[in-house]
């Protein structure tokens, strides 16, 4: 198995924790929800909402000397449906940035919303996927472990995703809804991603 299949499938294996009623494991983090008027500052492990109907703009602004990870987009497409079987293993996730990708491309993600069968018979909001929370994830496959100093994310969205990583990415908010996010800076340079149609609260997540 590559390793890029290796490390998705590492990601999406479903933890223990949460419970059957769909609510979250002790020691979850509740998230604040909605977005912060205003909100012009620098927060590590940051949280991100999408802000309007829409998709979300993103551009890679910066990836040296990264040359071999993972960046994923995780979004949690059942939030704010009120009885979820399991909800901390339902969840979207996407791969919009590639190892080899060239700083400057651009693309803009459409969040997809959850299948049926997660659904349990709700219907999802017709403004989807406005307000979700989002979560950035990278990891460098630098030939060790998953640990802090090559996993990082933004503030977590509290699902089962191992490895989760540790919320150290620097989230700039913008204005007129946009942000950048900046991992490992201290470390290695920099890997940034800017954002449009995205929000946050102000608030962050520890471990």
């Amino acid at each position: 198995m590559n390793p890029k299949a290796a490390c998705l499938a590492v990601l999406l294996l479903a933890a223990c924790g949460g419970s059957e009623d769909g609510s979250l494991s002790a020691g979850a983090v509740q998230k604040s929800t909605g977005c912060k008027d205003g909100l012009h500052a620098t927060i590590v492990g940051g949280d991100l909402f999408v802000a309007e109907e829409g998709p979300i703009g993103m551009t890679l602004l910066a990836n040296s000397p990264l040359s071999q990870y993972l960046f994923w987009v995780l979004y949690d497409n059942v939030y704010g449906i009120p009885t979820i079987t399991n909800r901390q293993d339902k969840f979207g996730a996407a791969q919009p940035f590639p190892p080899g990708t060239s700083a400057g491309a651009s693309t803009q993600l459409q969040l997809q919303p959850p299948s049926p069968d997660d659904l349990n018979g709700q219907a999802i909001a017709t403004t989807f996927p406005k307000g979700i929370p989002v979560e950035l994830l990278l990891r460098n496959y630098d030939g060790g472990p998953v640990s802090e100093s090559n996993t990082a994310t933004t503030a977590s969205i509290d699902k089962d995703i191992s490895p989760d990583g540790w919320p150290t990415a620097s989230v700039t908010y913008g204005p007129n809804n946009t942000a950048t996010v900046t991992f490992f800076a201290a470390q290695l340079g920099q890997f940034s991603v800017g954002l449009t149609n995205v929000c946050g609260s102000g608030t962050s997540s520890s471990i």
